[in-house]
């Protein structure tokens, strides 16, 4: 294992000679814009248009959620420094992100970059893995559930798509929780700004649509929106091998706990490159948009050393994921 790490290093230092860790700020810019565009036309809908299915359904489901979900993976990849490293510029960036998405990166790389990313699939340090209130991804977790939260994993593979409506309100209320309880550097700022971001989001919706029609517009943008993010991230590593991390950063590790998906920049776009999830952990700060071409290095390192390199279509992923959850529920009886 210690000749496939250094063979690793090997391969990331060819990768950095031929620019795969140089920054593409136009790929990030055209993302913003995209993401603001379609915020604006979001916006002009609520304020000309007339109707609920187009003003509020439509607007919600299509335009607002899809928006919401781009940036959530435009944060995702300025915490992981993909964008540009830390400056003055990166704190005003997080701090637009905060307040945009109601969430808090100083949390989320906590979380994520630390929790999940050098201990993939650890089932005693990924917190996307260990004990969660609803649902269980192995099979201890599940034996110990009690109550209605053992109803709820011996239903998980049935009952994930309506817990996955209300993940955009635990994601803020996480957050939060956090700020309050660990008190890092910023937490009244962070705390300020979720606030903000639900005073303005509430504000622009009830000042513009009738009371109900905004009601209607707040929960299907949210559900949608965690939909939209649960399939984007469960499709990651739910299913793969699940496995005490005993080096944070192994190269067969962090290879064998993630799953890529096949289907083209369409795909790859609509997932915010989160597809190639193998070559997101094994260099998470080389920007998304060299993923494609790092990937035929990577393949071609595993096929040299007999390390398995799981890649499939999104419905074969989706297949996995609930004969997955649909095993672990039964452990919950």
């Amino acid at each position: 294992m210690e000749t496939i790490d250094i063979e690793f290093r090997e391969l990331q230092v060819r990768a950095g000679a031929t620019g795969l860790f140089e920054k593409t700020y136009g790929f990030y810019i055209g993302q913003a814009v995209m993401i603001l565009t379609l915020c604006v036309a979001s916006l002009c809908m609520l304020v000309f248009m007339e109707g609920f299915w187009v003003r509020v359904v439509a607007n919600a489901v299509l335009l607002a959620a899809f928006a919401s979900g781009q940036t959530g993976f435009l944060m995702h990849e300025v915490v992981h420094k993909q964008v540009f490293k830390p400056s003055g510029w990166y704190t005003l960036v997080c701090a637009c992100l905060d307040f945009f998405l109601g969430s808090s990166t100083t949390w989320w790389e906590k979380k994520h970059n630390i929790g999940h990313h050098l201990h993939s699939n650890d089932p005693n340090e990924d917190p996307d893995v260990m004990k969660m209130t609803f649902v269980a991804f192995t099979p201890e977790y599940a034996k110990a559930k009690r109550g209605v939260y053992r109803f709820t994993t011996h239903h998980q593979h049935q009952l994930l798509p309506v817990l996955l409506l209300f993940q955009p309100l635990h994601m803020r209320f996480a957050a939060a929780q956090w700020l309050c309880k660990e008190k890092p550097a910023g937490a009244l700022v962070g705390l300020s700004l979720i606030g903000l971001h639900l005073v303005a989001y509430l504000g622009i919706l009830f000042l513009l649509l009738p009371f109900w029609h905004a009601v209607a517009f707040a929960f299907l943008h949210n559900a949608s929106l965690g939909l939209y993010f649960g399939v984007s991230f469960l499709v990651n590593h739910t299913g793969m091998q699940i496995q005490p991390t005993d080096k944070p950063g192994d190269f067969c590790a962090q290879v064998l706990t993630a799953r890529n998906i096949s289907g083209g920049w369409l795909l790859s776009f609509i997932l915010g490159w989160l597809n190639y999830q193998i070559e997101h952990h094994l260099c998470p700060e080389m920007p998304s948009s060299h993923y494609q071409e790092f990937a035929e290095l990577v393949k071609e390192l595993c096929g040299k050393e007999q390390v398995e390199y799981h890649c499939v279509s999104f419905w074969k992923a989706c297949t996995e994921v609930y004969v997955h959850l649909r095993t672990i529920a039964k452990f919950a009886a």
